[in-house]
């Protein structure tokens, strides 16, 4: 059951914080720990009351036992190891305000009730939820150690960080390090409380940025860390030769590096990593080999060669590397036509234009990667799993970490998704902080002060819900002949007028002219956390975009074995 939250918010500035021992209670403790001390309690209470903490080096800050945490934007010793050993055994109404105080609470909680319990950090994007992910499983591993635990599986555990960081974190205008995909850790508490094992879960891959990143942005961290990190001998047997600004799919943003990040280095703890979760040589050699392979993928440019804009690689020879490193042949087949079955023939070869050249690439390098991702998560669950007698039915711990709200100069598909998940777990939070509370008073006859809040399940609904929720007549959009990205916007425009969750027409012309969308192709959801305007260009192909099957045959007849392991991960 999931009883408590951590939420992040996320506010700039320095923070001098004051190194003193967190169990202090000397009562110079500036503001109020806990929000429901105040003596008034409001919205304006509450935010000053986070100021005076946050500018006293005070970044955390109790409401009951849920956790806000203001984002310093850098490094402080409160995390340290030292830190730890006050919060051991401490019930979280008697520790001072910290994320350690959490992970304690959730961890006493299963020992004394023998059930799972869920940390769930919230927050928009570049709020510090990954980091704050880093240092509960941190302390959880520092806890189980305590009670005799397996010290390589804790440090297991840990180590499977660099890797899903390295292949599913990238560089965003809002985060030097922000998760592109969803991951749910259930951490198992055998009855001695020792941590007996771990599942890692991943979802909602960002695929599409291995083909497509804005300004200033970065591709996943894996693609640069190969290039700056790599012997010239591995250079060689990868047929690399150039900087990041070199290959198409890293150029588009400027290449930027992440400041105080070498990539080198980087390399060097992902490979680390990937030793210590018994990812064999020969498999750490074939994923770079894939990487490589995207990378020269993505280069590949097409002309016209003829009259009738027939698709033609510019320079066949760029072709090479990617059949080589991929272990495939007949890679131009692949990218410069579509058979089709048609009834009664047995089928159809059909000419790509340059641009629907340009899209087969795009598309083959997502589907890979996203299969690569997969198989890493695979096999990261398989070391853990190995290293004990793992009983899935004990309780678990589990720790959340979400995309945060996205709003962008332009968002499409993966915004909407990614905030349909923020709208979700707002709901959440609004039905365990306020409805709950008022079932409970109800459910005992106790009066309750009436507190208003905006209930937000009528933008889940707009979303998700049926029969005519945006992603239900997207999903009608996709099967329906003829459909294009422009008539499913004028579908969810009709379909929802009279929505309070959906900007009128008009308003979404408007708010597409700002984020440069043409008015038609736009629709603006009235969010929670403010009004997104999602340009309807590319959702049906996004929505669609399953391995094609001419690429899984390719795929399946590869000359390297990870290649061919990759499609057991096929959705």
């Amino acid at each position: 059951s999931i009883n408590y939250g951590v939420a992040g918010a996320a506010v700039r500035g320095n923070c001098p914080h004051r190194q003193l021992s967190p169990m202090a209670a000397d009562g110079a403790s500036p503001g109020v720990p806990d929000v429901t001390q105040l003596a008034t309690l409001s919205e304006e209470t509450v935010l000053e009351n986070l100021q005076v903490r946050f500018a006293a080096g005070e970044i955390h800050t109790f409401t009951g036992n849920i956790l806000l945490v203001v984002n310093p934007y850098r490094r402080l010793a409160i995390y340290d190891a030292a830190w730890m050993a006050p919060f051991k055994g401490v019930r979280i109404n008697r520790a001072p305000p910290h994320v350690y105080a959490i992970a304690e609470e959730a961890y006493n909680r299963l020992r004394r009730e023998g059930r799972s319990q869920a940390i769930v950090v919230s927050g928009e994007s570049g709020a510090g939820k990954t980091e704050t992910n880093k240092y509960l499983m941190r302390y959880l591993m520092w806890r189980a150690k305590s009670e005799e635990s397996s010290g390589h599986l804790a440090d297991a555990i840990l180590q499977s960080n660099p890797i899903l960081e390295a292949f599913g974190n990238a560089m965003t205008g809002r985060n030097h390090n922000s998760s592109r995909f969803g991951k749910f850790v259930k951490l198992h508490v055998g009855s001695r409380g020792r941590i007996e094992g771990a599942v890692v879960s991943t979802y909602l891959l960002e695929k599409s940025r291995v083909a497509l990143h804005g300004p200033g942005e970065r591709n996943y961290h894996i693609f640069y860390q190969l290039l700056a990190g790599s012997s010239p001998e591995e250079r060689a047997a990868l047929r690399l030769g150039g900087a990041a600004r070199d290959y198409h799919y890293l150029a588009q943003g400027g290449a930027p590096s992440v400041p105080g990040v070498d990539d080198g280095e980087e390399l060097a703890c992902t490979r680390d990593a990937m030793d210590y979760v018994a990812i064999d040589a020969g498999d750490q050699k074939g994923v770079l080999r894939a990487v490589a392979a995207l990378l020269h993928l993505g280069s590949l440019t097409f002309v016209p060669a003829g009259a009738e804009e027939v698709a033609a690689v510019e320079d066949p020879s760029a072709l090479g590397p990617v059949e080589e490193l991929l272990g495939i042949e007949g890679a131009a087949r692949l990218l410069l036509e579509r058979r089709i079955k048609v009834p009664g023939v047995d089928e159809v070869r059909v000419a790509l234009t340059p641009r629907q050249a340009a899209g087969a690439r795009d598309a083959l390098a997502r589907s890979t990667y996203e299969l690569l991702f997969r198989w890493l998560t695979h096999a990261v669950n398989l070391a853990l799993v190995d290293l004990t007698d793992i009983d899935l039915g004990t309780p678990a711990v589990g720790l959340l970490d979400v995309y945060g709200f996205e709003v962008f100069a332009r968002n499409s598909f993966e915004q909407l998704c990614i905030n349909l998940v923020n709208e979700k777990l707002h709901h959440f939070f609004l039905d365990f902080v306020f409805k709950a509370e008022a079932r409970l008073c109800a459910e005992e006859c106790v009066p309750a002060p009436g507190v208003s809040f905006q209930d937000n399940q009528g933008c889940v609904d707009l979303i998700e819900g049926a029969p005519s929720g945006i992603l239900r007549l997207l999903d009608s959009q996709c099967i329906t002949p003829q459909a294009s990205d422009a008539k499913f916007c004028e579908e969810v425009n009709s379909h929802h007028a009279g929505s309070p969750f959906l900007a009128p027409p008009r308003l979404a012309a408007e708010a597409g002219a700002r984020a440069r969308q043409a008015p038609a192709a736009v629709f603006c959801v009235r969010h929670f956390a403010g009004e997104v305007a999602y340009a309807a260009e590319g959702f049906l192909q996004k929505n669609n975009d399953a391995l094609d099957p001419h690429f899984r045959v390719a795929l399946e007849a590869s000359r390297e074995p990870l290649v061919r392991e990759l499609l057991g991960h096929a959705a």
